[in-house]
């Protein structure tokens, strides 16, 4: 049975996991294995999780029957926006239907904080994220390219009205 419950300090070892495994299963048609490990290593290690966990508003660990399969984080960033940070599911449990429930928390969350806007960022090259997120109702509002480190990330930036 699919649970979402609020994650805690003692998830993030399992994050930290999920986060290997769903990267080089997913991103290596999208960036470079060395793209991968070097920002796996900047953005889902412990320190960086635990400080995200500060930051973030909502952290949401997906589990099937107690055993981690996804996780999610959601930040108000101002009175009309919040942002979806993070949302990844396990390959196996992609196409269910837990990505859009989760996502479905991350608009009962924005509304509960009075914002209007929900946006993220998605990858140009992630073409299958990108036709979920536009049959959510989210729409490409603009590029945007940023660097971690020498590594250019080459994003839409997308936005649903809630």
């Amino acid at each position: 049975m699919i649970s979402y419950r609020t994650a805690s300090h003692a998830d993030i070892p399992n994050i930290v996991e999920l986060a290997n495994i769903i990267w080089h299963l997913h991103y290596p048609t999208i960036i470079s294995v060395t793209q991968i490990d070097y920002m796996l290593s900047q953005q889902y290690n412990e320190k960086a999780i635990a400080k995200s966990m500060q930051k973030n508003d909502l952290w949401l660990i997906v589990e099937d029957e107690n055993c981690p399969i996804g996780f999610m984080a959601c930040a108000q960033l101002s009175n009309s926006v919040c942002k979806l940070e993070k949302i990844y599911v396990h390959p196996n449990y992609q196409k269910l239907g837990i990505g859009r429930n989760a996502i479905q928390r991350a608009i009962e969350f924005t509304k509960s904080t009075g914002a209007t806007e929900l946006i993220l960022n998605v990858n140009r090259k992630n073409t299958n994220s990108i036709q979920a997120y536009l049959a959510y109702g989210f729409r490409i509002i603009k590029e945007e390219n940023n660097y971690i480190g020498q590594y250019l990330l080459d994003d839409y930036v997308m936005s649903l009205s809630v």
